[in-house]
């Protein structure tokens, strides 16, 4: 993604987001999984050749995910993301992540 933003800016600079506040709805539960939305609120910078910040107005990201036990001890979360820019879909990705459980190294 990092490629094709500075191919479509010319060069010119890159995009930064920090993450500001979460929300998050579940909204269906089952024996094995459990749905739910997370809304994510992010503040995006534009870093213009490079060095020059450029604060934009904080934007909206979706989560819609669904999470459940892999195996003993592991917890897969499939997830899709959507990013709104000035309240139009401007990025939309699909990701996964698995959680481990670990010893707790205090005994």
């Amino acid at each position: 993604m990092r490629a094709l933003e500075v191919t479509l800016t010319l060069g010119l600079g890159y995009s930064t987001y920090v993450a500001r506040g979460i929300h998050t709805d579940v909204y269906a539960v089952g024996p094995t999984y459990l749905r739910g939305r997370s809304t994510l609120e992010v503040d995006p910078t534009f870093h213009l050749l490079f060095l020059i910040p450029i604060e934009a107005t904080p934007q909206a990201t979706e989560v819609d995910w669904i999470a459940g036990p892999a195996d003993r001890g592991t917890i897969e979360l499939h997830a899709y993301q959507v990013l709104f820019i000035n309240g139009k879909m401007m990025f939309a990705a699909t990701w996964h992540a698995e959680f481990h459980r670990v010893a707790d190294p205090r005994g």
